[in-house]
């Protein structure tokens, strides 16, 4: 899920809530809420994410959208 792969990523790369949040444009409380898959990237951080995660932006709506898809189907 991609809420795990960003909440791996910022700690492989040793960045706090913050941290990671001031590289990709947000505040602490979206990366919290990306973690906890309520809010995903969005706009122009879509990029940012992704790169930071290794991925291309269509990759990462992609998975946005799959896991969008799980969580209205209730899984």
């Amino acid at each position: 899920m991609i809420k795990d792969e960003i909440k791996e990523c910022r700690k492989a790369l040793k960045l706090s809530q913050c941290k990671f949040g001031e590289k990709t444009g947000v505040g602490q409380v979206t990366v919290w809420q990306w973690e906890k898959g309520t809010q995903y990237p969005s706009g122009f951080r879509l990029v940012t994410v992704a790169k930071m995660l290794g991925i291309t932006r269509e990759e990462l709506v992609t998975k946005i959208k799959a896991e969008k898809l799980q969580s209205s189907k209730g899984e």
